[in-house]
């Protein structure tokens, strides 16, 4: 079985929705949860949270900057060192609107969030039948997000599309990212990510580079090429 988390960042009155994540085996998720809680058990954290952590509150107030980078060094370690693949979607929110949401502004599953949802199904799914890999995989997201109200909607679709290795997709369930600690890796993923294409250059983005991956910046001209097929599937 391997198992991929996913959280997102922004909403959709920020310029971008970013979703990303990470994709292992069970052997490698449960090594995972042991050295992440031991890093934060070291620095004397409960849990990272990423507006916590860049802003230095609730959990890391008043945390000396050595502290905080040391902290971050462990924990991009523990995930370089157990994940097998990480996914990364980011899509403009009022291109998005303007070109595709307004193909039918009732449809609640025509937004930002469901575009980051099926981008991520699809490079996941893309990933199996590239390598061959023909275990089953288990969905896991954050259950506070924006997105969390509609997934199982999304799902459904993503399972009834032509996407490939889709029935590989067996399952989605939702948790607590203070609890479920790779719901924490990819909200440093996700939101290191929405910080980059929002033109903020960080370093703990650029120590995550190096585990193999997918990753899409949907443009305006993507946008409507998208939106040209759902209009023609619609027809």
């Amino acid at each position: 079985m391997l198992i991929a988390y996913f959280d997102e960042s922004g909403s959709k009155d920020t310029p971008l929705v970013t979703m990303a994540g990470y994709l292992s085996d069970e052997h490698h998720w449960n090594r995972f949860e042991r050295e992440w809680a031991r890093a934060l058990n070291e620095h004397g954290a409960k849990y990272l949270h990423m507006k916590e952590y860049a802003h230095c509150r609730g959990e890391f107030e008043g945390w000396p900057e050595w502290k905080r980078k040391a902290l971050m060094k462990k924990l991009i370690w523990t995930i370089k060192s157990n994940v097998k693949f990480r996914v990364g979607i980011v899509v403009p929110c009022e291109a998005y609107q303007q070109i595709v949401g307004s193909i039918d502004p009732n449809n609640t599953r025509l937004s930002p969030f469901c575009h980051c949802f099926q981008s991520c199904m699809r490079a996941i799914s893309e990933y199996c039948q590239k390598h061959k890999i023909t275990d089953d995989v288990a969905l896991v997201f954050d259950e506070n997000n924006e997105s969390s109200k509609h997934a199982s909607g999304f799902y459904t679709s993503f399972k009834q599309s032509n996407a490939p290795s889709r029935n590989q997709l067996v399952s989605l369930s939702f948790a607590d990212d203070k609890k479920v600690t790779p719901l924490q890796a990819a909200d440093l993923l996700a939101y290191e990510l929405n910080k980059y294409h929002r033109g903020y250059v960080r370093k703990p983005l650029e120590m995550l580079d190096g585990t193999y991956g997918a990753f899409c910046v949907w443009t305006a001209d993507m946008l409507k090429q998208y939106a040209s097929g759902f209009q023609q599937l619609q027809g």
